[in-house]
């Protein structure tokens, strides 16, 4: 289960990505919604206002997925600089005894 490591580019696109998407969604289902619940109550009507609720609830998990991408990254960052650190300075500490 290996992964790609991201480019730089990744870090600017994928967010503005999603949050497009988020606001293009959000905007569209909650128009959705509002059209429905004033339209007669039909099996279809209340079959497509369904759609557009679960469709409302995983757009507004988009912004969580957006956290975590940047989080994820930093966090990772920060863990490889700590080993890194780690490593110079167990290396100079090591020059430092003599034999």
């Amino acid at each position: 289960m290996s992964t790609t490591p991201a480019s730089p580019r990744n870090y600017i696109t994928m967010p503005v990505i999603y949050s497009v998407i988020c606001v293009m969604g959000l905007t569209g289902n909650t128009a959705v919604i509002y059209v429905i619940l004033k339209a007669p109550k039909m099996v279809t009507n209340i079959f497509i206002l369904n759609l557009a609720i679960a469709d409302e609830l995983f757009t507004l998990m988009l912004p969580i997925n957006i956290a975590d991408y940047l989080l994820l990254h930093i966090y990772f960052l920060t863990v490889m600089s700590i080993d890194c650190y780690l490593t110079v300075a167990a290396t100079t500490k090591s020059r430092k005894v003599s034999y």
